[in-house]
C-alpha cells in the first residue's frame, strides 16, 4: 500500500492570477508545498496534476513528478477536486487501498504534523475523508447580512442576537489545506464534507489564497512563524 500527495495545481485562477507560483522568499508556493510534502517523509511520491507546462517546469524541479497532462475538460472553474484527484487516481493505476492526500498549492502552512494526525485519524474513524478545520472565531450564527434593497444591516439569525459568545455551538470551517482518503473513496467522487472528520488546526494556518490580499496575509505569517532568532 503506497501512500502518494496530489497538488492539483491548474493555471488559470481568475481572482488571484497564478497564485500557484506566487513567490515567497524566492520559492513559488507550489515549490513551497511540494518540498513539504517531500520532506514530511510520508509519501511514497509527490505528483503535480497541472494542466499548464510552466507549471509542470516548477514542479518537476522542486522534486515533484508530473507524469501527465490534466485535460482542459478538468481545469476549468467547475471542476471540483474530487473530479481532479480522481482522474489523477486513475492515471497513476493506483490501486484501491493505496492513501492519497490532495495537497493544495497554496497550502504552505500545513505541517508533517497535521498530515500524519490526519491519516491516523482517518484509519481510527473510519471515515472516507479526513481533513483540517478550523473553529469560527465569531459565531456564525450571530452574523449579519446586508440588504441589496434596503442596504441595511440585519441579522442571519434573529433568536440569536442577544447569545452570548460562550453559549453559541462551535462551529468549524474547511482549513483549505489538504484531505486524506483511500484512493477508492476518490473515485467514488462523493462530497467530502458529507463523508468526513476532521482534526482542528488553528485559525492563522488556514489562509486560503481567494483574494489577493490573502496572499499578503500568508506571506506575514509565513515570515513570522519562520523568523530568525536573532531577527
Amino acid at each position: 500500500m503506497a501512500n502518494v500527495a496530489i497538488i492539483p495545481a491548474r493555471s488559470g485562477s481568475k481572482r488571484v492570477p497564478l497564485k500557484n507560483v506566487h513567490p515567497i522568499d524566492g520559492v513559488p508556493l507550489m515549490g513551497h508545498v511540494v518540498r513539504g510534502a517531500l520532506s514530511s517523509g510520508l509519501f511514497d511520491d509527490v505528483v503535480v496534476s497541472t494542466d499548464d507546462q510552466s507549471f509542470a517546469s516548477v514542479a518537476d524541479s522542486y522534486g515533484a513528478s508530473v507524469p501527465f497532462v490534466r485535460p482542459g475538460a478538468l481545469s476549468d472553474d467547475h471542476t471540483t477536486t474530487v473530479d481532479v484527484i480522481h482522474h489523477a487516481v486513475q492515471s497513476l493505476g493506483l490501486e484501491a487501498r493505496d492513501q492519497v492526500c490532495c495537497i493544495y498549492p497554496t497550502a504552505i502552512m500545513t505541517t508533517r504534523e497535521s498530515l500524519r494526525h490526519a491519516i491516523e485519524t482517518l484509519h481510527q474513524t473510519g471515515a472516507m475523508f479526513c481533513f483540517p478545520v478550523a473553529r469560527f472565531r465569531s459565531p456564525p450564527s450571530r452574523g449579519l447580512r446586508l440588504s441589496k434593497e434596503t442596504s441595511l444591516l440585519e441579522p442571519v439569525n434573529v433568536a440569536k442576537t442577544e447569545t452570548r459568545t460562550q453559549d453559541t455551538e462551535p462551529v468549524w470551517y474547511d482549513a483549505g489545506q489538504f484531505y486524506w482518503a483511500a484512493a477508492e473513496s476518490w473515485s467514488t467522487r462523493v462530497s467530502i464534507h458529507q463523508n468526513g472528520c476532521g482534526i482542528e488546526v488553528p485559525w492563522w494556518q488556514a489562509i486560503d489564497v481567494d483574494e489577493p490580499e490573502d496572499l499578503e496575509v500568508l506571506e506575514f505569517i509565513y515570515h513570522f512563524r519562520n523568523r530568525r532568532p536573532h531577527e
